[in-house]
């Protein structure tokens, strides 16, 4: 269900860019204008809360030396107009790794394992999805753990087919793993969604990090295993080439586990919003359960 139709859009980007603009289609959640180099973004679907954890997560990481979209011009919802987001173009676009050779998948891979790093290095407060204040919502981290599964879970049940052949066993092993997850302290600014799609590149480096509406604070495994499990071109070399760039340990049982409940949490959503995307999540999930990369 839409938060603000198109015709509200389409006014507030008249009256923002008046100059003339484009309308792109980008995505299912929010509204997108474009013009020169500008890029206006108003909230489509309901599922969208507001951008203010976006703005502070860009501004905080901005300040701290990763790349990002300059923010232009912010504003929340103000007597029924809608909420807005303008930005700069970013010099960079999303990279096709179908089309790039071994040395270009290598350097970008490299690159991304030095910005989440670099991210990682940030220290950040709370435990879980960050508020706009960018503290955690949750007083340690097993206890966002825990929610964020039994949510997740709850997702996949509302799929009799999909809990029969999947729900017993990522109950099972989310137990198991529990344990391990209770005595993480000194928690990390993480992404929460970070994959390719999520960031654009030029001359295979990165150029920007997108999407920050779910930026959290946690353990670092969350990001670095949840990248290496989404992307399909030359995968071996792709996590080898990330590890050098990250050039952090990582926990492998804590990465699997937390790929486990992402992908929990996809298959329970897809499973009612977009079933067809099922045909590329359940073969994933199914390469995690077996260990395999």
């Amino acid at each position: 269900m839409n938060k603000y139709s198109y015709e509200q859009a389409y006014k507030t980007a008249s009256n923002l860019l008046p100059k003339g603009f484009t309308s792109i289609e980008r995505g299912r959640n929010n509204w997108v204008f474009e013009h020169e180099d500008r890029i206006l973004m108003i909230p489509r679907h309901e599922r969208v809360k507001n951008y203010s954890v976006r703005v502070k997560a860009t501004q905080f990481l901005h300040s701290n030396g990763i790349p990002v979209s300059e923010i232009l011009d912010y504003s929340p919802e103000n007597n029924g107009s809608p909420e807005y987001l303008l930005v700069k173009r970013v010099d960079g676009e999303h990279i096709d790794l179908s089309k790039s050779t071994l040395l270009e998948r290598e350097r970008v891979h490299r690159s991304v394992g030095e910005i989440l790093g670099a991210m990682h290095n940030l220290s950040s407060l709370g435990y879980g999805r960050l508020k706009p204040n960018l503290i955690g919502e949750n007083g340690s981290w097993v206890d966002f753990t825990d929610k964020f599964f039994t949510e997740s879970i709850e997702y996949v049940k509302k799929s009799p087919e999909l809990y029969s052949r999947f729900g017993g066993i990522l109950e099972e092993e989310y137990q198991k793993g529990r344990n391990n997850l209770i005595n993480i302290f000194l928690p990390s600014f993480l992404h929460a969604d970070f994959h390719l799609d999520n960031l654009l590149f030029k001359n295979e480096q990165i150029s920007a990090v997108l999407d920050l509406d779910i930026v959290s604070s946690g353990d670092s495994n969350w990001d670095s295993g949840h990248y290496c499990h989404t992307f399909n071109i030359d995968r071996i070399n792709g996590v080898r080439s990330f590890r050098l760039g990250y050039n952090k340990a990582h926990d492998y049982v804590r990465e699997r586990l937390y790929c486990l409940m992402i992908w929990t949490r996809k298959i329970g959503s897809q499973a009612i919003q977009r079933p067809e995307a099922l045909k590329e999540t359940l073969p994933e999930l199914e390469k995690i359960l077996g260990d395999e990369i």
